[in-house]
């Protein structure tokens, strides 16, 4: 298998990006965050401290490694796309074994698995991961999606880099012997747990709404750097986000570095 065989994106009539492409790309733009307004607003509003940028990092290199198994191809309009509907439920459960492999199982941890889940549709999440039926999954094993997770994540550190492999390939292993089992724990055990959770802690809803908008704004400005500026109103909102929060100096040329 090559890392550019699995996609993120694929229309044969209006381009592709490859899923470790983008899940470096925006893992890169929340870790380079560390120095931006998003940090200070987590540590002087929430008392977060710095390593929460790393798990929001985290969050950003896996919030897609679920596209790697959720896939569905149809033809539409003499063109073959794929679509990954669904797939934030997988990439969630990733990240969750990731966390509560590494013992990072705080309100840090908890809100990179909810901006996860959360990052496509917020309001209709249920209906989207409840339909993971019929699928045609990029990767053939556990070990194939746990090499793409060591390419995605290289620029973590060590420590973090090593839960991420190797809870990914545990993970996979269960994903892949039954998808509906996993929709079924993370409807009804995964999404009540991180909601229980943030009702724990002092801000903790603001700390998961914040983590939330930055990878969403990461999220847009990585497909927009590779398929195109999207034009709707939301989109706009989410660039600005990224410009002003997450410091992503480049978007006033363009061109990313």
């Amino acid at each position: 298998m090559r890392y550019s065989e699995v996609m993120a994106y694929y229309d044969s009539c209006g381009g592709s990006e490859a899923l470790v492409d983008h899940l470096r790309g925006v893992g890169d733009i929340l870790l380079e965050s560390v120095n931006s307004p998003i940090r200070r607003v987590l540590e002087r509003r929430y008392g977060l401290e710095r390593d929460f940028i790393n798990l929001l990092a985290l969050a950003g290199y896996l919030h897609d490694i679920g596209k790697a198994i959720v896939r569905r191809v149809y033809a539409s309009g003499g063109c073959v796309r794929y679509s990954f509907r669904g797939h934030e439920a997988v990439s969630a459960f990733v990240v969750a074994a990731v966390v509560n492999e590494g013992g990072f199982d705080e309100i840090a941890g908890r809100a990179a698995v909810f901006a996860v889940l959360y990052h496509h549709h917020a309001m209709g999440t249920k209906a989207r991961i409840e339909d993971l039926k019929r699928i045609e999954p990029q990767v053939r094993s556990a070990e194939e999606l746990a090499d793409i997770v060591a390419e995605a994540v290289k620029p973590l550190p060590r420590e973090l880099r090593s839960a991420a492999v190797s809870a990914t390939q545990g993970a996979a292993e269960k994903v892949l012997r039954s998808t509906a089992d996993i929709t079924g724990y993370v409807l009804n055990q995964l999404d009540n747990d991180l909601w229980l959770a943030a009702a724990g802690v002092r801000g903790g809803f603001g700390i998961y709404s914040v983590s939330v908008a930055a990878l969403v704004a990461a999220d847009y400005v990585t497909a927009a750097s590779a398929r195109g500026t999207p034009s709707s109103s939301f989109a706009r909102s989410a660039l600005e986000f990224a410009r002003h929060y997450l410091g992503v100096s480049w978007l006033d040329n363009g061109v990313r570095p």
